[in-house]
């Protein structure tokens, strides 16, 4: 299908009169009125293409697709357009980014596809021959295509148009069509995603660089930082002071640690929208607090050696492909542990290395009637739904800790000099998840992409130790440096998917 899509259709008999085409496909839905003819519109404005959904390819099923692609670039240069789409195939470190126009949706000039840039193209990629041995779809061969072969002007998004088709709703936001839709723009996933956004800002600016306005889509929000007050930072400075207590090992040297001052400052991170999708799977498991919650006798962690067969371990391996997915990580993904820290649950991965378990866990007959973790307890709601967005932080926050030095000879702690850090330039950045579930809200970060290994990027350490005038101690670095693994620890630990915090709604 996915070839005769790509290289056939547009040369069937029942089109050789046609000069327009609109691909509508069984069980899809409209939900606004329109008042105008497409085809008229197209026609009149000199648009080639018109889609209304742009959304991330799964990459695994086109791994060689690019590559081809750019092998054909190198060798037909003279085919791209001047005023082509190539940028927005791309992101910020200049590799493919999958980003495709659903092509279940799509109002084409017919002459596009009978060009001979784009019958040269679908040429060469059929000799390569990844419609058979992958699966290279339709879609991002006519999205690249369009890219490549098409002035920016020439490609429209109809972003009036609501439109489902399973399981993906886009619902118009604009002001155009208030009163003339029946969708909920609630349920809308696309809109704000980071394809559209992109398809956006890519096109205007190469037909309209001198925009002053950036490209907006949806409601517009405001971070009220103010509203983290004194009270939200002795929440999370105990937290942290938690943290450091429970540190398993120190250097014999540093004595413990503690948070004497947090201050947010008055600095909000950037934010940008990349999607809104249904919450992670892992979200709706029960960890060992329900458990313990759920049953007078809270479930060991010995009396069972699997994981439940509840649980689509294919996601996990979509969302982080770069992560190897042993058996000791399905188990840290499923055997979580809950800590109720300030009001605030905090999900932990259990810190066990397990050896060689079966693919699927069979409840033990005396473990039957009890909720264990892993077991699926949270009800799904219609209204569940999670927002993910890009986080970039480089403010005024500012953070205190205090130690000692010890110096342990002749005797234990014979000599304490105390330590007083002040951390600032504090600069983070990450994709936040925040999900939705009925009667709570839980909130954590993505691992960071290669070769970045924790979220916090970088701060400034200034130390002071004993008399401020005399700072000449050789165990500073070495302080600072322990210090500094510590607190990315703290973060990516506490923080970073699949551990994530859990707020219970009233």
């Amino acid at each position: 299908m996915c070839r005769f899509q790509s290289g056939y259709l547009h040369r069937h008999p029942l089109l050789a009169d046609l000069d327009f085409y609109w691909r509508i496909e069984p069980d899809v839905e409209y939900f606004c009125d329109m008042n105008y003819d497409p085809f008229v519109f197209m026609q009149q404005n000199g648009l080639k293409y018109g889609w209304n959904i742009a959304i991330p390819e799964f990459m695994a099923t086109i791994p060689t697709l690019w590559n081809t692609t750019v092998q054909f670039v190198a060798e037909h240069p003279e085919l791209l357009a001047p005023d082509s789409l190539w940028p927005w195939l791309l992101d910020e470190h200049g590799n493919y980014n999958g980003c495709h126009f659903w092509s279940n949706f799509e109002i084409v000039d017919l002459s596009f596809y009978r060009s001979a840039a784009y019958q040269t193209f679908f040429d060469y990629l059929d000799r390569a021959g990844g419609f058979f041995y992958e699966r290279w779809g339709d879609a991002p061969v006519h999205s690249i295509a369009a890219a490549l072969f098409l002035n920016a002007s020439q490609v429209h998004y109809f972003d009036d148009i609501g439109y489902f088709h399973p399981s993906v709703l886009t619902c118009p936001q604009d002001a155009r069509t208030k009163g003339t839709c029946v969708c909920d723009l609630n349920k809308s996933f696309v809109q704000d995603g980071i394809c559209t956004i992109r398809f956006l800002e890519v096109k205007q600016s190469i037909v309209n660089p001198n925009a002053t306005e950036p490209v907006r889509l949806g409601p517009s929000f405001t971070i009220y930082w103010e509203k983290l007050d004194k009270r939200v930072a002795q929440n999370v400075q105990a937290q942290l002071n938690t943290f450091f207590a429970n540190l398993e090992s120190r250097p014999q040297f540093l004595g413990e640690i503690s948070v004497e001052q947090l201050d947010f400052g008055s600095v909000p991170p950037n934010l940008e929208i990349l999607d809104f999708t249904a919450p992670f799977p892992e979200f709706y498991l029960a960890t060992e607090d329900d458990a313990s919650q759920a049953n007078t006798v809270p479930a060991s962690i010995g009396d069972y050696d699997g994981i439940d067969d509840t649980v689509d371990t294919a996601s996990i391996s979509e969302r982080m492909p770069d992560r190897p997915l042993s058996q000791a990580t399905v188990r840290s993904y499923f055997g979580p542990r809950m800590d109720m820290l300030m009001g605030s649950g905090t999900m932990t991965p259990i810190p066990r290395v397990w050896g060689s378990v079966p693919p699927l866990y069979q409840t033990p007959l005396h473990m039957a009637s009890r909720v264990l973790p892993g077991e699926v307890v949270v009800e799904r709601s219609e209204d569940d739904m999670q927002l993910m967005a890009k986080v970039e932080y480089h403010g005024d926050m500012m953070l205190v800790l205090k130690t000692e030095l010890q110096l342990n000879y002749p005797a234990s702690q014979f000599v304490s000099l105390p330590v007083t850090l002040h951390i600032t330039n504090i600069q983070f950045s990450a994709v936040a998840v925040v999900a939705y579930l009925k009667d709570r809200i839980n909130f954590c970060f993505m691992e960071p992409d290669l070769p970045r290994t924790s979220l916090l990027d970088s701060f400034a350490i200034r130390t002071e130790i004993g008399d401020a005038g005399h700072h000449v101690l050789k165990n500073v670095e070495k302080l600072e440096s322990f210090i500094t693994e510590q607190l990315r620890k703290a973060i990516d630990d506490e923080f970073v998917f699949p551990s994530y915090h859990s707020f219970e709604l009233d």
